[in-house]
């Protein structure tokens, strides 16, 4: 099984797990694996059995508030969905299911281009709601910004996902750093 499918799937059958439960936390891991055979995942169970961190992170998981649970699948939902709005196949989905969490075009733009340019960190410049631009500050050129009215909305999604690390350099301007996720959803997204 790979990895990523089991995470989704794993991740799934907790909550189906504790939602058949009423929710409750505390529920007993030894609980969730013989539920995990009745549900016919005895392969995942396997697996699950074989990873000691992962055994950690689901006990963790079934021992959580229902508050607490519920707010964890929120954030994540909303993380699965801004990535996948992005990779063809799963955009259509995204749109019809979750809209508001959608990478814009323009925000994927800047992380196609910034991958591209080899660059690591860019400042903003020009920052107004007519003209930006986005200067690399270990590469050649930059980036032109098309609808600057929602650059600063595009920058804070991409750095809430991750995809973008936030500073500030020596005079208080803004620095962005690329992340290595952000450089792997690049190449998916161009699937």
């Amino acid at each position: 099984m790979e990895l990523i499918p089991s995470f989704i799937t794993v991740v799934s059958l907790i909550g189906q797990f504790r939602a058949e439960r009423s929710g409750l936390a505390g529920a007993d891991f030894n609980e969730f694996m013989i539920w995990l055979v009745d549900a016919n995942q005895v392969e995942l169970k396997v697996l699950v059995e074989q990873n000691p961190r992962t055994v950690i992170g689901i006990k963790a998981l079934l021992n959580e508030q229902n508050k607490v649970f519920r707010k964890r699948l929120e954030m994540l939902d909303s993380a699965l969905a801004a990535y996948s709005s992005s990779l063809p196949g799963f955009s259509d989905l995204t749109d019809g299911l979750s809209p508001q969490s959608a990478i814009s075009d323009q925000a994927l733009n800047i992380l196609q281009e910034f991958d591209a340019s080899g660059g690591s960190k860019f400042i903003v410049a020009d920052s107004n709601d007519e003209l930006a631009a986005l200067l690399y500050l270990d590469a050649d050129d930059g980036i032109g910004i098309e609808d600057a009215r929602f650059l600063q909305e595009d920058l804070n999604t991409l750095v809430n996902l991750k995809l973008l690390r936030h500073g500030y350099n020596s005079r208080g301007e803004a620095i962005y750093h690329l992340t290595r996720t952000a450089s792997r959803l690049v190449l998916k997204s161009n699937i």
